[in-house]
């Protein structure tokens, strides 16, 4: 996500590329430039090594002499390695100050390298370890190691696996605040476990190929039901749906790579209309790819985005018109009740997989923990959280649709008074709470305003008939305003099927078969939901209820940031946001930038990378920087010149 740049002062205008190149002054470039590089470096040994370890034919010879290990061994009763194999590895470890460190210092640490090459997962999947580190023998760093690959069953970037997996045990938390290197090693072992094994990010990939491929495969099966039975409505108005979405996300693939040249967009045009870019999608994040430098996105946000298009456009339009079929036919077809169960999973599967990245991600834990978090930390509850997600989306997507179908049928006038009405309280609502503005930063009030208008109707269309649960964040809906637009889909939608009912001639078994189609998805929902509720962090049921607006969250979030004295936390609360999102503490964020600018370049601060800086709004850059911007600015369009 670019900084904005439009002002009418001459450093406001300064093109992204330019400013980012200035953002550091003069004396902390080469400070800048050599910290980068001995990161890149450390980063650099400890993947050598990682993928080394997966990769050394030393090391698989080595491996090909273990002794066959019984089932005991998942429990922990392990039988040692051949000295062989330890000495492969320790052999590779010397290539790698930072791994040669661990070694000579944990006697267990060899093996505990050793069952991370195994990968094998854990059976006590749903058990947290309180033991510490100073009391772990080679069974406890074992077990430990086979955590770590079930982690990855759960994740899809290697960052956050590593992050679900801290949480599960004391001594590794230890492991982490004691030992510098120690977290890098396992981002850098979990990235090339993710390359191997057939679960975590591979298993994601593959769901992904999968349910996109089948719900493609239903589209077009439905297509041809329809063209089969003469329903030329039906058929258009199911190939326009399946149109507009790859049209969307092709104008989306044109955004974000189209400054790749010919090649790029040619290779990525052929993976949309395969089927297969959710997979492709799904791989880039697991494999921690970054953004090319003619992306405008990072691979996560392109593949949110998409799939946020996807559903706004083509599979919540295809529910309803699915249904509408059948109410009309007074009959279920099994190819069109196929093809609805198959889109109503792939919306379900979507929603629900937004949420639990956004939730599960270890930035986003840091920056926002009163929000992120809501997910539990054990395995076992997190893929029990992650279907329940997926079944409550499902069956909202079925329920929400059917009153739609319903309301419809009642006549086309009716649905768009509805809709009209819906979309105006919730503007109105937004207006009323100085909501309105969308958080992306983009200065230009004009250009906001459309985006604004655009972003908050297909996120609160998609949250009607999904409920996804990351859009109770501030930024989208907020906690109250999703509850409550929760509460009304259900209310609407039991007064659709007796509205209709009592307005068109029904046989008795059509009027109970729909009443008890409702009256059955709206106990589902809440009994799945309840089940969500119970075994997510009870903290954060709060967020359910929270009528602050993203703006006063940002002031509050900046407050305690500040009581704390974290700068990394304050930082956060105006960084990457449109600057009416910080309008209440924007004087107090200049000064805070100016105060510490200096200190933090010479202190080194790890958290203040290039990132971090080039997502600062240049309205609030120390003005000494921006003068020393202005004349480096001038000075190389004369050298231009």
């Amino acid at each position: 996500m670019s900084p904005p740049t439009s002002s009418n002062e001459t450093v406001h205008s300064t093109p992204p590329s330019v400013r980012r190149g200035l953002s550091l002054t003069p004396t902390s470039r080469s400070l800048w430039t050599l910290r980068r590089s001995k990161t890149e470096s450390r980063t650099q040994r400890l993947r050598s090594f990682a993928k080394d370890l997966m990769n050394c034919p030393r090391a698989r010879a080595a491996a090909n002499q273990r002794p066959s290990r019984r089932a005991s061994s998942m429990l922990g009763k392990v039988q040692p390695a051949p000295p062989k194999f330890y000495d492969a590895i320790r052999a590779l470890a010397k290539e790698s100050r930072e791994v040669s460190d661990l070694v000579d210092k944990f006697d267990w640490f060899l093996p505990f390298l050793d069952e991370i090459r195994s990968r094998r997962l854990s059976v006590n999947i749903g058990n947290k370890s309180s033991l510490p580190l100073e009391q772990w023998n080679e069974a406890n760093a074992r077990q430990a190691a086979r955590a770590l690959t079930m982690s990855l069953a759960m994740q899809i970037q290697p960052q956050t696996a590593v992050d679900e997996w801290i949480l599960q045990s004391v001594a590794v938390k230890e492991l982490v605040e004691t030992e510098e290197h120690f977290r890098l090693l396992m981002e850098s072992l979990t990235e090339e476990l993710m390359k191997r094994v057939p679960w975590g990010m591979r298993l994601r990939a593959m769901i992904g190929a999968g349910v996109a491929m089948a719900d493609l495969a239903s589209d077009l099966l439905i297509v041809f039901t329809f063209h089969h039975e003469g329903s030329t409505t039906y058929r258009n108005t199911a190939t326009g749906m399946i149109a507009t979405s790859f049209g969307l996300q092709l104008m989306m693939i044109i955004l974000v790579h189209g400054q790749g040249g010919p090649g790029v967009l040619l290779c990525e045009v052929a993976k949309l209309f395969s089927g297969l870019k959710p997979a492709f999608d799904a791989y880039a994040v697991g494999t921690g790819a970054e953004r090319p430098a003619y992306a405008v996105f990072d691979p996560f946000t392109e593949m949110v985005g998409a799939r946020m298009m996807e559903l706004f456009s083509e599979a919540i339009p295809m529910a309803v018109l699915q249904i509408v079929f059948i109410i009309q036919a007074r009959t279920v077809d099994p190819v069109v009740a196929t093809s609805l169960l198959i889109s109503a999973l792939t919306a379900g599967y979507t929603a629900a997989s937004v949420t639990y990245d956004f939730d599960t991600d270890p930035k986003r834990r840091l920056h926002e923990p009163d929000f992120y978090g809501f997910i539990p930390d054990s395995n076992f509850k997190r893929i029990v959280a992650l279907n329940l997600l997926v079944l409550q989306s499902t069956l909202m997507l079925l329920l929400r649709a059917t009153a739609t179908a319903l309301i419809l049928k009642l006549g086309g006038i009716y649905l768009l008074a509805f809709i009209a009405i819906d979309m105006s309280l919730f503007f109105l609502f937004k207006v009323a709470h100085c909501d309105f503005l969308y958080w992306i930063p983009v200065e230009s009030l004009l250009q906001n305003i459309g985006i604004s208008v655009l972003m908050r109707s297909m996120f609160k269309v998609i949250c009607d008939f999904t409920g996804v649960l990351q859009f109770r964040h501030p930024n989208e809906l907020g906690g109250m305003l999703w509850t409550v637009n929760t509460a009304v889909a259900h209310v609407v939608s039991i007064a659709a099927a007796y509205v209709y009912i009592g307005n068109n001639e029904t046989t008795p078994e059509f009027e109970s078969f729909l009443k008890t189609a409702v009256f059955s998805l709206v106990g589902l929902w809440f009994l799945v939901f309840l089940c969500l509720l119970k075994v997510s962090k009870k903290g954060y049921r709060k967020t359910f209820f929270d009528t602050r607006t993203a703006a006063q969250v940002k002031f509050d979030a900046w407050k305690d940031a500040r009581a704390k004295n974290d700068d990394e936390l304050s930082i956060n609360t105006f960084c990457g946001v449109r600057s009416h999102i910080y309008a209440h503490f924007e004087q107090e964020a200049k000064a805070f930038l100016a105060r510490n600018w200096e200190r933090w370049e010479e202190e080194d601060a790890p958290f203040w990378n290039f990132e971090m800086i080039t997502n600062i709004n240049v309205n609030l850059l120390p003005l000494r920087l921006v003068k020393d911007m202005s004349e480096s600015l001038d000075e190389s369009q004369g050298f231009e010149n």
